[in-house]
């Protein structure tokens, strides 16, 4: 509203004021003071609105250059994959280029060869001729020259067959002054010690036979002691039912000279008698059956050790074949299989469950724990 209409409808008023038309003063009056509350509100909404119609402008501006920023960046796509495609093309015909190149590169070697071998075929034949003219043969030369090569490998043949005669000769000679022979001693006189000596190794092989049966026997019993011993023990180590128990097969080669090799293989037992192999055992799985397997040897040879040493012998199991373990210790050192263990440990809850094993079956024990402190170490016992 300007000036010019306020003055006006105040002029009005005025007017009809002295006219006693109240009413429409009033009214006048109302629609006076809305018209100011506008003119209010939109005195103060005319800098936001200016504020508003700067920024509109500003983001068609920025708009705008966004719109020229994408087409100068899809322009730029383009130019590199036409580049790329370039490159794939120069990248060919580089490729392409280098195989011309190895192939002209083979034909130039070709071409230097076959000219030498031209030359060399001038050269013979100039030899050739002037052999000729000196009247010699050269198809009797060239058949002399291989009948001596043929000749000298002929030689180098016989000489290594002389050699190796030679030594063989040496080694028989060796052999024999060392069971007694004198290469001197008439073929009868050599017959019977090798008869003598043919009966002596026959007694020996029989003798060596009978080792092995009895070998063969007492592992045997070996084998059925520890297997026994290992279920036995595996059942008091391992606490849970997915393992039944746990055995040892032998498997016995003879391998001549060598003599004969057994190999052992330690399996478990599932819930059925299905033999599992230790290489599909978990690593706890693993070390019980070990560890029932190491324990069963030293029960089946009756062999009481002085001391058993053990560096962290479980560090896989879970609280229960810990547990189980500990107590076997010591009932092993009751029993008197073993008369002391050592074990050296990083874990507090393995000490703790060895001290309350031998506690509850009263063995004596000692804890010897190294602190360190900073730089020092210090030991408790």
């Amino acid at each position: 509203m300007s000036e010019e209409d306020y003055e006006n409808i105040k002029r009005r008023i005025e007017e009809l004021s002295r006219g006693g038309r109240s009413d429409e003063i009033e009214e006048m009056r109302n629609k006076l003071n809305e018209l100011e509350k506008a003119l209010t509100n939109m005195e103060t909404l005319l800098p936001i609105v200016n504020d508003y119609e700067t920024t509109v402008e500003r983001a068609r501006d920025v708009r705008s250059r966004f719109e020229a920023v994408v087409s100068k960046l899809e322009t730029i796509e383009k130019s590199i994959r036409d580049i790329d495609r370039r490159i794939q093309v120069l990248t060919r015909f580089i490729d392409e280029f280098r195989a011309e190149i190895d192939d002209v590169d083979k034909a130039i070697s070709y071409l230097r060869k076959y000219r030498e071998l031209n030359s060399l075929k001038q050269q013979e034949e100039e030899f050739r001729q002037q052999l000729s003219s000196l009247g010699v043969d050269t198809r009797a030369v060239t058949s002399i020259e291989d009948q001596i090569k043929y000749l000298d490998e002929r030689l180098s043949q016989v000489r290594a067959r002389l050699s190796d005669d030679s030594a063989e000769l040496s080694r028989l000679e060796l052999a024999l002054s060392s069971l007694g022979f004198d290469k001197e001693d008439p073929p009868s006189v050599l017959r019977r010690r090798l008869d003598f000596l043919e009966d002596f190794y026959n007694r020996l092989v029989r003798i060596r036979a009978g080792i092995r049966e009895v070998q063969a026997r007492v592992r045997d019993e070996m084998i059925r002691i520890v297997r026994d011993n290992v279920g036995s023990i595996f059942k008091l180590l391992y606490p849970y039912n997915d393992l039944e128990g746990a055995g040892i097969e032998v498997t016995v080669r003879d391998r001549g000279v060598v003599g004969v090799v057994s190999e052992y293989t330690l399996y478990a037992i599932r819930p059925g008698g299905r033999k599992v192999t230790i290489s599909r055992l978990s690593d706890g799985q693993r070390l019980t059956i070990a560890l029932s397997f190491l324990l069963s040897v030293y029960r089946a040879t009756n062999h009481n050790v002085d001391f058993l040493l053990m560096d962290e012998p479980i560090p896989y199991v879970d609280v229960n074949i810990r547990r189980a373990f500990a107590a076997l210790l010591t009932r092993f050192v009751n029993e008197g299989l073993v008369g002391q263990v050592i074990i050296t440990t990083q874990s507090e809850d393995l000490v703790n469950d060895i001290v309350k094993a031998a506690e509850e079956a009263n063995v004596k024990y000692s804890v010897i724990r190294l602190v360190k402190e900073g730089n020092e170490r210090r030991i408790v016992q």
